[in-house]
């Protein structure tokens, strides 16, 4: 994989959350921090395409983007998208590039791990991103709209179950992919999707500290610092 790919996304992610931190950039322009989820799916269908090969990781990484786009636009799946328009697409892009950058991340965080301890730490981290993540979406839905009163982070009971159902659904696709096809793990691609992880992590982050909420900045850091933690931690057992 090429370092300069992760490199440029590192830095262009880093500017737009110093132009919303400083800040520089209007509340009703945040939503261009969904152009790098975007980006990072590139980065995740190059991570599959390096581990089950060019064809392989390219056909896996295009059956979960397509199918969670799919499913969410046609089934209306978040509610609170009603701006209608470009926007909207943009949005449901957004969350599938969400759900691969997501399995990508747990592919290289616990491919070392004992089945039972992956499967929960697995689970754990998708729910992690998406707890933190998808209310972020709700945020810049309302503020490209001109409602700048909104501050909630919260997701519903169904969307919970809406998580745990794709993630039941990918990872044991993943599982069973990962048996059929060859898998060049490395700690290197491990080192450079905990780049990724801490730069999507880093939104929920930087925009809870920003509208002032606090804790939540503060929480969402220690648990994605707790993460990356166990997961080296595993790593060099394993090595």
């Amino acid at each position: 994989m090429k370092k300069n790919v992760f490199i440029i996304f590192y830095i262009v992610n880093l500017i737009v959350l110093l132009l919303i931190m400083l800040p520089i950039l209007s509340k009703r322009d945040w939503w261009m921090l969904l152009l790098m989820l975007l980006y990072a799916a590139i980065i995740a269908t190059l991570y599959f395409s390096t581990l089950f090969g060019v064809k392989k990781g390219l056909l896996y990484a295009l059956f979960v983007w397509i199918s969670v786009y799919s499913i969410m636009s046609y089934g209306s799946l978040l509610p609170f998208i009603k701006s209608g328009g470009a926007y909207e697409h943009l949005l449901y892009m957004a969350i599938a590039s969400l759900w691969l950058v997501s399995i990508a991340i747990i592919q290289a965080f616990t491919y070392q791990m004992p089945l039972a301890m992956r499967t929960v730490f697995s689970f754990f981290i998708i729910i992690v991103i998406h707890f933190f993540i998808i209310p972020i979406f709700a945020l810049f839905n309302r503020y490209y709209i001109g409602d700048f009163s909104y501050y909630h982070f919260e997701i519903q009971l169904s969307g919970y179950f809406i998580i745990i159902g794709f993630s039941i659904i990918y990872y044991i696709i993943l599982l069973f992919l990962e048996m059929i096809w060859l898998v060049k793990y490395s700690i290197t691609l491990q080192n450079y999707m905990i780049g990724v992880f801490v730069s999507i992590m880093s939104i929920p982050i930087i925009v809870a500290l920003r509208v002032g909420l606090w804790e939540t900045g503060v929480v969402a850091f220690f648990i994605m610092m707790s993460i990356i933690v166990v997961s080296k931690t595993k790593v060099e057992e394993g090595s």
